[in-house]
């Protein structure tokens, strides 16, 4: 690539960014750029193959990164993302979080117009969620699944095929198929629900109810919460009454729940992600 189509490429970035900050002007985006770094008191010596990463805006750093390291602006992620959106998908509904003074986000896009999938008188939503770093906190990354819309619950059973991540190394954002990912996903969410219905049906003892709510990334104190949380789309019954009704689907939304319990966004998150593999994992050992 020669000087001018790396000045093309800078300018169509900065369009992105332009656009995508007219239409989400309410969101404060930092503005990262890298510089090299310095060592030594009187004779200033650069440090090779290294570069600061910074908000230009404010100073803030983010992160010391290789040369080989691919600045991905958090507005290319979303503007991927909306483009890839199918006509017949609908309007979507964007969400925008930024964390750690905007050197990460995440951002939750929602179609209304989606087919919903029912699980036990509980309707949900398609979502679907980009995450993009500027310290390394996450890689940029893809996933796909539904939502409860009873109680906000977080339904994220994926297939590995619908999680996808990568470093910021090499072409990254274009290596982001997303218009055809996005159109795949609904048919592994259709077998996703599957699973969920099966969960419905999972009954537990009491013990293993307990077993259940102990893998779950809450401490102690949070679990006891837990237990005597009424679960709205359970009739606000809780695990702690229910005794051999519990499901593994119960569980499962009281675990998701209790999510919204907690003060910490980032952490919302990241237990949201976790919920569903560790009872998924759970089950299987039950199983064995």
């Amino acid at each position: 690539m020669n000087g001018q189509d790396l000045l093309n490429q800078e300018s169509k970035r900065e369009d992105i960014v332009a656009e995508i900050h007219e239409k989400f002007s309410n969101v404060v985006w930092p503005a990262p750029i890298l510089e090299p770094i310095f060592y030594g008191r009187l004779n200033k010596t650069e440090v090779v193959g290294r570069k600061l990463m910074l908000d230009k805006t404010n100073d803030n750093q983010f992160d010391i990164v290789s040369n080989q390291y691919e600045l991905i602006y958090h507005e290319e992620v979303l503007k991927k993302l909306l483009d890839a959106v199918p006509e017949e998908f609908g309007d979507p509904l964007v969400n925008i979080k930024m964390f750690k003074n905007g050197a990460r986000a995440n951002f939750n896009v929602k179609f209304p117009e989606l087919a919903q999938f029912e699980i036990k008188g509980s309707e949900t939503n398609v979502e679907y969620n980009l995450k993009n770093s500027y310290d390394r906190s996450a890689y940029l990354n893809y996933s796909a699944g539904v939502k409860e819309l009873v109680c906000s619950n977080g339904l994220r059973v994926f297939k590995e095929k619908e999680r996808m991540s990568a470093k910021h190394i090499g072409q990254t954002i274009s290596s982001f198929q997303l218009g055809d990912k996005l159109k795949n996903s609904l048919n592994t969410i259709s077998e996703s629900h599957k699973i969920w219905l099966q969960w419905a049906e999972h009954k537990l003892s009491e013990i293993e109810m307990l077993s259940l709510v102990e893998a779950l990334p809450y401490s102690e104190k949070e679990q006891d919460v837990l237990l005597e949380l009424p679960i709205l789309n359970h009739g606000k019954a809780t695990l702690a009454s229910m005794k051999k009704d519990a499901t593994v689907w119960s569980v499962f939304s009281a675990g998701t729940q209790m999510v919204h319990e907690l003060k910490s966004e980032e952490r919302k998150l990241d237990i949201e992600e976790k919920l569903p593999n560790i009872i998924r994992n759970q089950v299987t050992r039950l199983a064995a």
